[in-house]
């Protein structure tokens, strides 16, 4: 049975879609920045306080962010695209389906990530190119992942739940998780830096905890009475697995080359430039993750906001919100790129703060970082555009009135 009630409608016009997009951006970088900022916390910690070996270890082990980002990166786009087209057309079971698939799915694929990740931990960083690495490097590596992947059901669910929160009008809980996530993890690599003295496996386990405690705050949301969203199995039907699968396969393609790359590097950079050149390259991932949230946030407006003109086949709406994503490029993600180019020496500092070879080579990867930017903002916009284009192609007689009224939502 069909219930449109909770389904509100809004205004197509340009300034009011403007707004909404802005509002939504906002929102989906706090959520990017949240997911990374452990990452960059971390780095400034062990590069500081654990020295440049332990900071190449925090290189060596990055890719595990893609890796789990892989599996969330799927379910989140796709479940929020379905959730988005079953919210525009008032279909309620559709929306207690797919959300129990997701959690179904989130939580088998999250524990089995777990099971490998940490199970095998020599394994993993011997993948992600820890094998041309000393011995002692190498351990450490395998150590710190061990941590990580023990937090990998807490990471993917945050990451995937967060989102459903800004579709049922929740904005302000993510920013609350967000927060609280930055500052238990904060308060964890202290504690482990100068109280436990645990090495990079207590640094990845504080990362873990601050994860959990992000999901458990995000996932509160879910008990109240009147969230649109319900955990009901028997609503799951046939046929939602493969649209879920195939609209989220785009992101994990993109997570997975963000993945791929590094190992690569770390693998070369073993070989030419030995601990240092992994080290700066650490440097440069870690630091991605706070500038690279703008352009992330941006695709990530595009992809629900744009998806509900593509439910309501308003190719203005779209229009205006294609048109919105490209001046925020220019604008203020270019501004950020030049900011950033310009404070490399003072980035790479942070990480790596004895004068040196490893600082030196820090810089100019940031640097380089910095250059690609604005293209990759433009890059994963038009990624998350891609369901608009039958509509920009399809002949007008076939296409309603401009100017329909749209229904709101929210992504973050």
């Amino acid at each position: 049975m069909k219930n449109r009630e909770y389904a509100p409608r809004l205004s197509t016009d340009g300034v009011i879609i403007e707004g909404l997009f802005q509002k939504t951006m906002i929102t989906m970088v706090v959520a990017e920045l949240s997911s990374g900022a452990t990452a960059i916390i971390d780095g400034i910690l062990v590069g500081r306080f654990l020295g440049e070996t332990a900071l190449a270890v925090s290189g060596l082990g990055a890719p595990y962010y893609s890796v789990a980002s892989i599996v969330s990166g799927i379910l989140m786009v796709g479940s929020t695209n379905m959730c988005t087209k079953a919210i525009g057309k008032g279909d309620k079971e559709t929306l207690g389906g797919i959300f129990s698939l997701t959690i179904l799915l989130g939580a088998v694929l999250s524990l089995l990530l777990t099971l490998v990740g940490a199970g095998m931990p020599g394994m993993v960083a011997g993948l992600f190119g820890a094998k041309g690495a000393t011995e002692e490097i190498f351990n450490e590596t395998a150590a710190y992942l061990r941590g990580l992947f023990l937090g990998a059901p807490g990471f993917i669910m945050y990451v995937v739940l967060t989102p459903m929160l800004q579709l049922d009008g929740d904005a302000l809980r993510p920013k609350i998780a967000s927060l609280s996530c930055a500052i238990v993890d904060v308060a964890g690599d202290l504690l482990n830096v100068f109280v436990f003295h645990g090495g990079m496996f207590g640094m990845a386990l504080a990362s873990s905890i601050s994860h959990y405690t992000a999901f458990f705050i995000v996932a509160s949301h879910f008990l109240k009475k009147g969230s649109l969203f319900r955990f009901s199995p028997g609503l799951i039907r046939r046929g939602m697995l493969s649209p879920l699968l195939k609209d989220g396969f785009p992101r994990a393609a993109c997570m997975f080359s963000r993945g791929i790359l590094p190992i690569l590097l770390n693998t070369l950079l073993l070989r030419l430039a030995g601990d240092a050149g992994v080290t700066a390259l650490s440097s440069m991932i870690n630091t991605s993750f706070i500038i690279g949230a703008p352009g992330w946030g941006i695709g990530g407006a595009v992809l629900i906001v744009g998806g509900m003109m593509v439910g309501e086949q308003d190719v203005k709406g779209l229009e205006t919100v294609m048109r919105t994503a490209i001046t925020d490029i220019l604008i203020g993600v270019s501004v950020i790129a030049v900011c950033v180019f310009f404070a490399a020496p003072f980035i790479a500092s942070l990480f790596v703060p004895q004068a040196g070879q490893a600082q030196t080579m820090s810089a100019a990867f940031v640097r380089s970082y910095a250059i690609c930017l604005p293209f990759l903002a433009f890059n994963i916009s038009m990624s998350c555009s891609r369901r608009s284009w039958p509509i920009c192609s399809a002949p007008s007689s076939a296409l309603p009135a401009c100017g329909s009224p749209t229904r709101s939502g929210r992504q973050s």
